[in-house]
């Protein structure tokens, strides 16, 4: 799929292209910046989503690591003392 928009810019160079916009006094406001980003959420949400269904890894972990250690009994079983 074709970019509408400019060649992505790569991590290495972000520092040096926003220092480049404020320099120039090109750089967005957060308001404007934020509008765009939602703007293009939004228009993308389609494509967003299948890549996410795409890329899940399944991972069955089991329920008891995911309980708070505060609520532990030291038990294997999940039945309740008392």
């Amino acid at each position: 799929m074709k970019s509408k928009t400019q060649p992505k810019i790569m991590p290495s160079n972000l520092r040096a292209e926003a220092d480049r916009l404020i320099a120039t006094g090109q750089m967005p406001d957060l308001a404007t910046l934020l509008g765009v980003v939602a703007t293009v959420r939004e228009e993308r949400r389609p494509e967003i989503l299948e890549v996410q269904r795409r890329s899940r890894i399944h991972v069955v972990v089991s329920a008891r690591s995911h309980q708070n250690p505060s609520d532990r009994t030291g038990r294997d079983d999940d039945t309740t003392i008392g």
